[in-house]
């Protein structure tokens, strides 16, 4: 069952994750309290190993924090960037893997493949490869670094303290701060991820209780109370009438059996992202900010683009909305020309004109539709084309890339309120509740 309970979710963003146990208390229903025991074998046996694989992952990530330092350093010693470093050391230099690793992959995974045959699977065991290889090669050029800057681990990046060292190089100290100024919300991701699975078994859990609970009193059984309070009462016969009935009957079980749900989750790590000339919308000291990385080929983005719109409209006057850049090039081959499009016309104040026809039109987009839509919005087109074809106009595209990874950044639209992450989908209500929370005093959020 997906969440029909809003306030589970909103309750998933408290205080930092302690020890595990087995005693810890998810929710009380009727006094009687619901422990992490009760949960499935599996669900609780994950649970309890939470610490140890988030350590295990954090220090993972420090592999790759250790990496991004070192070659950072390496570039500004040869002048270059550290995109282009890494094209010519690690990208250029990885082999393409080879069949015998593929079918020996195979092998070794058949049982995991079931039915299908190595033709099947082939493209997945060749990206898999590709990324495995890419890392031994990204690891080896890494390991001359270390000794070139002197690279030195200090604390444990598992126990220190934001202010404590936990790598030296190139004369330089990196403290653990620097590295969740980088990496703090892949960590947390995970974390949420796990939470968030969790938190569907809680209220499917605390349901049954509560159902169980009113069967009880009403001298009927489990299955009688749906049948009476949902089945019996549906109409149309659909997903969304469903839910909201049970809704309705959760919302009169919870206050009558006194449910009390204490499961906290982490709190979402807060990221400075840079929005220095991105295109933007709404007073630049807004209260709020919200960022958006997008891709203009994405149709999910195309979605999301009228319920932001909409939404940031309802705030004017207290909320920015800055684009940044995101092109799935893997997936999308005219993203990053779109975004090179859409910055041109930003070039001539018509940046949110023109994206508009990007995302309705993404079936159509090429080099002589960006021409058109320029016309469209009234652009002079030969400036258009300069800007569109200036190397330092795909370096800022780059550079938002670089930003979206830095900040956990996987897939598009990915958006950002006050530098919170927004989880999950983007719906009307969840960005109108998340602004409106934001704009809140500091003390009234606290409560």
């Amino acid at each position: 069952m997906r969440t029909l309970f809003p306030f589970l979710a909103v309750l998933f963003v408290a205080a930092a994750v302690h020890a595990q146990k087995a005693t810890d208390v998810f929710a009380v229903v009727n006094g009687t309290p619901i422990t992490a025991a009760d949960m499935p074998p599996q669900v609780l046996g994950e649970y309890m190993k939470l610490p140890r694989r988030i350590s295990t992952e954090r220090s993972e990530f420090f592999k790759d924090f250790v990496a991004e330092v070192l070659i950072e350093q390496e570039a500004k010693a040869r002048g270059v960037s550290a995109r282009s470093l890494t094209e010519s050391e690690v990208t250029a230099k990885t082999p393409e893997p080879t069949p015998a690793q593929i079918e020996a992959l195979f092998e070794a995974n058949r049982q995991a493949f079931g039915p299908r045959s190595l033709d099947d699977v082939r493209p997945q065991l060749l990206n898999y490869l590709r990324g495995r290889l890419r890392l031994e090669t990204r690891d080896a050029f890494v390991e001359t670094l270390k000794t070139k800057f002197k690279a030195a681990e200090g604390k444990d990046i598992n126990t220190a303290a934001p202010a404590e060292t936990v790598l030296n190089a190139a004369g330089k100290a990196f403290t653990r701060r620097d590295f969740d100024d980088r990496f703090g919300i892949r960590v947390y991701d995970i974390e949420a991820d796990f939470y968030e699975a969790l938190g569907e078994v809680l209220e499917s859990t605390v349901f049954d209780t509560v159902v169980s609970l009113e069967a009880k009193a009403l001298g009927i059984g489990p299955g009688d109370v749906i049948a009476r309070e949902i089945t019996d009462k549906m109409r149309a016969f659909t997903q969304e009438e469903r839910a909201g009935l049970e809704f309705a009957l959760w919302n009169r079980l919870r206050t009558k059996y006194k449910v009390d749900i204490r499961l906290r989750a982490p709190a979402a790590p807060k990221s400075v992202i840079p929005v220095d000339d991105d295109p933007s919308t709404g007073p630049l000291n807004a209260a709020v900010t919200v960022v958006m990385f997008s891709d203009f080929e994405c149709p999910a983005c195309a979605a999301a683009h009228p319920v932001i719109k909409g939404v940031v409209a309802e705030f004017a006057g207290k909320v920015r909305f800055v684009v940044k850049d995101f092109p799935l090039e893997s997936i999308h081959p005219q993203a990053f020309d779109a975004a090179l499009a859409a910055n041109a016309a930003a070039k001539q104040g018509k940046y949110f004109e023109y994206t508009e026809l990007l995302y309705n039109n993404q079936k159509s987009l090429t080099r002589d539709s960006y021409k058109a839509f320029g016309k469209a919005v009234g652009l002079n087109m030969e400036r258009f084309e300069l800007d569109f074809t200036d190397p330092k106009a795909a370096d800022e595209v780059r550079a938002d890339q670089a930003d979206g990874e830095r900040f956990g950044v996987n897939g598009t639209p990915t958006l950002f309120v006050n530098g919170v992450k927004i989880r999950g989908g983007i719906s009307v209500e969840k960005l109108r509740e998340t602004i409106s929370e934001a704009l809140k005093p500091a003390a009234a959020r606290r409560k």
